[in-house]
């Protein structure tokens, strides 16, 4: 006869329920040693981003919107932009240890390829790949400055940071360029419109194209043609707009790849960054080419003259997009 004592059947109780808990680890964060031998400070920003992300899988686990930045070295601003961005797209570390490169740049410093999870069940994520990496910059004093999504492609910021375009020759300068393009990608995750209204230029233009079709008569009877037609707007009417869009669609989420990056021969402050642009929300979703003409002239804050759409069905691999060619640059 077998007595099956208390303590067995809380051991065979556990051994059923543990391993199907999610338990949140802490996640550790440290510089690989090559780039970071000169770093001052570096155990004091490695426990800070550790503590980032340990936070972020803790709100995760428990269900919070709001992460707890206790310990955490970081700004107000990049503080309230990841609530933003968590809140419209929470999401969770894959690994518990992350060992990455330190980047230099022009404002400081960058790391990049923390692998997240987007949670599944996010309302319209459904079918999308959920697999993401976050960028993190930090500032020369060790302080948290921004913590986004990065490029859906990290072949696109390999390709760029390693040739870049014909007048983007120095490195640190092509890193800024990115991190701000992927800043403004995702202002849009965030609906970050204060962002978005300060990152154009009062004088800034906006182009969309749509495509319509047309009707020709020909000797073999009438033929539909499609054409693409452009309509323009100031900032002020393009925000407006931006603003309704935000608070009526309750899914939002967009997405940048093949990036290009091309200086102005005239202006060495002016770029054009062109993008394939994948935008999902509630009942509506397209693809399509946009340009962005950027102005480096302020490098802490510089603001876009141009963005322009463009519809892929309406562009053939890559010709006929709009470009820095077709502007007139001072």
């Amino acid at each position: 006869m077998v007595q099956i004592t208390f303590r067995h059947c809380l051991l065979m109780l556990l051994a059923i329920v543990l391993p199907t808990m999610t338990i949140s680890a802490d996640v550790t964060f440290r510089f690989d040693a090559r780039s970071s031998a000169k770093l001052t400070g570096k155990q004091a920003i490695e426990t800070s981003i550790s503590r980032l992300l340990t936070a972020i899988n803790n709100a995760n686990a428990a269900g919070n919107n709001v992460i707890d930045y206790t310990g955490v070295n970081i700004d107000s601003n990049a503080m309230s932009r990841l609530n933003s961005l968590y809140s419209n797209l929470p999401f969770a570390c894959v690994n518990s240890e992350y060992v990455e490169r330190l980047l230099h740049d022009t404002q400081g410093y960058q790391t990049r390829g923390i692998d997240v999870r987007i949670n599944e069940g996010v309302e319209g994520y459904v079918g999308q790949a959920t697999m993401r990496q976050l960028s993190i910059s930090i500032d020369r004093k060790g302080c948290i400055t921004g913590v986004r999504f990065a490029l859906e492609s990290q072949a696109d910021f390999d390709q760029i940071i390693n040739t870049g375009g014909a007048a983007v020759t120095d490195n640190e300068q092509r890193q800024i360029i990115l991190k701000f393009v992927e800043d403004f990608r995702c202002y849009y995750n965030e609906r970050n419109i204060d962002a978005l209204n300060k990152i154009f230029s009062d004088e800034a233009i906006i182009i969309t194209g749509r495509e319509i079709q047309i009707k020709e008569k020909t000797d073999n009877g009438p033929v539909m043609r499609k054409e693409v037609k452009y309509s323009v707007q100031d900032r002020d009417t393009y925000i407006k707009n931006l603003r309704r869009k935000f608070n009526t669609v309750s899914y939002l989420n967009v997405e940048f790849d093949k990036i290009s990056i091309m200086g102005s021969g005239v202006n060495p402050h002016i770029y054009g960054v062109t993008l394939k642009q994948k935008w999902e929300s509630t009942g509506y979703g397209d693809i399509g080419w946009l340009f962005l003409l950027w102005d480096f002239s302020d490098p802490a804050q510089p603001v876009i003259h141009v963005r322009s759409w463009q519809p892929e069905d309406a562009v053939t691999d890559g010709e006929r997009v709009i470009s820095l060619g077709d502007f007139k640059i001072n």
